[in-house]
């Protein structure tokens, strides 16, 4: 699998955005081959939200944009490990490849915790590479929550 480091420069500004925003700087992006189709980052707390997290954004308005049930020629590019709420998305959207950044072992549910993809029943599995520029994203949730308390 190769990374668009296009999209990768694309998830830093977006997560830079969110923590200007005051939000969790978690950024997550919805491409077809090296286009765009949906980018944003985490709402929860200016929503008021807890369900807004970036990867459920970008699919659903992927899904509005694109009129289609599934997103299986689509690749899915988060600054984080997804949650076991995203991976799930992530499966049932039949999204054709996973690149995440930061790991996340708290509630991480890729590689760390619930393990989505795992399971016997998990509904579809996406190809998946993790790890990429974790330093950089890894580092700004970092100083992100040092600040918070």
């Amino acid at each position: 699998m190769i990374v668009n480091k296009k999209i990768i420069e694309e998830l830093k500004k977006l997560a830079l955005k969110a923590k200007e925003n005051d939000e969790v700087p978690i950024s997550a992006i919805i491409a077809k081959k090296d286009k765009i189709i949906f980018s944003a980052y985490n709402t929860c707390h200016k929503s008021n939200n807890p369900l807004n997290h970036a990867e459920m954004i970008v699919i659903n308005n992927a899904l509005k944009k694109t009129k289609k049930k599934f997103l299986d020629e689509f690749d899915i590019y988060t600054s984080l490990e997804p949650c076991a709420l995203c991976a799930s998305a992530i499966s049932f959207s039949r999204i054709k490849r996973l690149y995440f950044c930061a790991y996340d072992i708290k509630f991480g549910a890729i590689t760390n915790g619930a393990k989505i993809f795992n399971k016997k029943n998990s509904m579809f599995r996406p190809k998946i590479m993790g790890g990429i520029e974790e330093k950089f994203f890894s580092q700004l949730l970092k100083d992100f929550f040092k600040l918070k308390r």
